[in-house]
């Protein structure tokens, strides 16, 4: 059986010239097309260059899976509350959109957030 020593540098090893080392891999592997990602807490996260310092770091941005269910949430909210006074319709869309900024709302998610208000406004 290998020491550790030898499983790192081996798992290092297979990680592509000049990407960042220690993210797990999903498995997918393709240039950006999922290798290093992994989903936890409705987050994707992934790595990317910092736009001043041209540095590896961790992004985040919504998980496809809770995007689609939080559009398909409000809107069955939308279809379930017609019968509602548009005032209320609003005020509680309103509240639906603030607390979902509130958890997404993350440097470089803006797509997820433009998205995800794109789909309220059109119910």
């Amino acid at each position: 059986m290998p020491s550790r020593i030898h499983q790192s540098e081996s798992r290092e090893s297979r990680a592509r010239p000049g990407e960042p080392k220690g993210l797990p891999s999903n498995g997918k592997g393709g240039s950006g097309g999922g290798s290093g990602t992994f989903d936890l807490l409705g987050f994707t996260h992934h790595w990317k260059r910092s736009y001043r310092s041209r540095a590896w770091v961790i992004q985040r941005k919504t998980a496809t899976s809770r995007l689609n269910r939080a559009i398909r949430k409000v809107s069955e909210w939308c279809r379930e509350n017609r019968h509602l006074k548009v005032a209320e319709q609003f005020k509680a869309l309103a509240s639906k959109l603030r607390g979902h900024y509130q958890y997404f709302g993350l440097t470089g998610n803006r797509r997820a957030l433009s998205q995800f208000f794109d789909a309220v406004r059109r119910e």
